[in-house]
């Protein structure tokens, strides 16, 4: 949160207090295409983080090209699809095929 700490250090005492009030009850609705951008990649990030620690607590082998492309997925959509497979498939060359 980079970005945050700029913005916070500048402000006056009471301007921190209530910036701090306005984000401490979690209804502010963020706006701003940037943050959107990095809360999105952050989700699929943590995805891909859980999706790698499930594969291994199945005790499935996570080859390097297998991880490099997990981590570098940045769809939800397939995240979530890959994820749903995870679950039966019996290696992770199996989790990047294509259905019938």
């Amino acid at each position: 949160m980079t970005y945050s700490d700029l913005v916070h250090v500048p402000l006056s005492e009471a301007a921190k207090v209530i910036l701090e009030k306005l984000m401490s009850h979690g209804t502010y609705q963020v706006q701003s295409e940037y943050f959107l951008k990095h809360r999105r990649a952050g989700h699929a990030e943590g995805q891909a983080e859980a999706l790698l620690s499930f594969l291994e607590a199945r005790g499935l082998t996570v080859h390097d090209e297998a991880r490099a492309r997990i981590l570098a997925c940045t769809d939800m959509s397939v995240l979530n699809a890959w994820i749903r497979k995870a679950v039966s498939v019996a290696s992770t060359d199996e989790l990047f095929r294509e259905e019938p």
